[in-house]
């Protein structure tokens, strides 16, 4: 089961009182998908940094990002969905300057159960943050994102897979795909000689299949060649590790990412 939890911080300021004040104007015009996150910025040990366009806002206070935050996210047991900039805070003078904070809130999708890890960390770090006048709020809901297709597009699925068939399609379907709007070609070989596919696939995700094959003229690899085509949205379904693999964690991860895309270019 997916959970959607609503996480507001401090985020540990660098922007002067100016910058954050022009920010804070420009909220109403905003999007959510326009404030971007990264990991290990500029040498903060496990730090989650978040920028606008070309601006750093700043970063997760440590006690969330190396105390929980962080790891699950890197492992994709926890993803960042939107992010929005409740108010300035604070504001203190050091090295001359004035430094400011912003309130964040953050979107996280949760997988796997692991909304118990993100209560128990919240739940530490609100132990010490008393003293340090980090305000934190935690809420939890369910959430299901659906993937829109047409009448004339399919999804095709395709590579060694570890979840049967039944397993695939029950998890297609909670994101909305039928089972007639669905394909699976699950042998590694499946893509022998680089077979020409429909062009009525708007997706195509891969699992594990061979790197090379005949027939891909001067792609690098059977992914590659199709991407080439232009013609289809390619994702690999990957696991932790980074490695192709079709299991349930992996491929809802992916199904997600597809659904999180469609409603930020909507």
């Amino acid at each position: 089961m997916k959970k959607e939890i609503l996480l507001t911080t401090r985020l540990t300021g660098v922007s002067q009182q100016e910058e954050v004040q022009l920010l804070l104007k420009e909220l109403d015009v905003m999007k959510a998908q326009d404030l971007k996150y990264i990991l290990d910025y500029d040498g903060y040990q496990k730090s989650i940094a978040l920028l606008y366009e070309d601006k750093y806002l700043g970063y997760l206070p440590k006690l969330i990002s190396e105390s929980f935050l962080y790891d699950l996210i890197k492992e994709k047991h926890v993803i960042i969905d939107k992010v929005f900039v409740i108010e300035k805070v604070g504001g203190q003078p050091e090295i001359g300057k004035d430094y400011y904070g912003l309130q964040v809130g953050l979107y996280l999708i949760v997988y796997d159960n692991y909304e118990k890890l993100i209560q128990e960390g919240v739940s530490k770090a609100k132990l010490e943050s008393k003293t340090k006048g980090i305000e934190l709020i935690v809420k939890s809901f369910e959430i299901k994102n659906k993937i829109s297709l047409s009448n004339k597009h399919k999804m095709l699925l395709v590579g060694h897979s570890m979840l049967k068939k039944k397993e695939i399609i029950n998890v297609m379907m909670d994101f909305g795909i039928s089972p007639n709007q669905l394909e699976l070609k699950l042998d590694y070989y499946a893509l022998k000689n680089s077979v020409k596919l429909s062009k009525n696939y708007k997706y195509i995700l891969f699992g594990p299949l061979p790197h090379s094959n005949k027939g891909m003229e001067d792609a690098n690899s059977i992914i590659d060649y199709y991407l080439n085509q232009g013609d289809y949205l390619i994702y690999k379904v990957k696991d932790t590790s980074g490695k192709l693999s079709i299991n349930k964690s992996s491929l809802i991860y992916t199904l997600n990412m597809i659904a999180l895309e469609e409603k930020n270019n909507s």
